[in-house]
């Protein structure tokens, strides 16, 4: 099961992370930075992606640090209406080592596959993984070799 949060976002709303969606819907939580390039790249294709799995998942964006830090980030890329999270324990709690990065957890609450996400297929193996209950690509081809120890 994935931790349970309660984190506020960009407007000081609550958001529940954890448990049972109320709507049944999966999270994706893209941990991003205002100063990381490829982050900025990842905010467009992980648009497109959310275009075919919105119906049955919500995005959300995470990330950590001082406020005025992300203020003309949030800004210019629209994510506050959108779902932005700023958070340090977020991070801790997901061991978010390097960025983009993201978590998928799915309708009943379950951690179901995270990684960097550097391409876009990086994000659709997330939902991959899902989908095929492993915890990612890696391991779904692991099981299929036969092997003992999966990563």
């Amino acid at each position: 099961a994935a931790p349970r949060l309660l984190v506020d976002d960009w407007n000081g709303q609550p958001v529940s992370l954890g448990g049972e969606a109320a709507d049944g819907r999966a999270t994706l939580i893209a941990f991003v930075s205002p100063s990381c390039p490829v982050c900025k790249t990842m905010l467009e294709i992980l648009d497109a992606v959310m275009r075919r799995e919105q119906h049955r998942t919500r995005l959300l964006f995470a990330s950590d640090g001082p406020r005025e830090e992300h203020e003309a980030f949030v800004r210019e890329q629209r994510l506050a209406e959108r779902g932005y999270l700023l958070s340090s324990e977020l991070g801790l709690v997901f061991q978010v080592g390097k960025l983009p990065y993201a978590v998928l957890i799915d309708g009943a609450g379950v951690l179901r596959a995270k990684g960097l996400i550097n391409t876009r297929e990086h994000v659709e193996s997330l939902f991959e993984a899902m989908d095929r209950g492993v915890g990612s690509v890696q391991e779904f081809l692991a099981v299929q070799r036969g092997d003992r120890d999966v990563a």
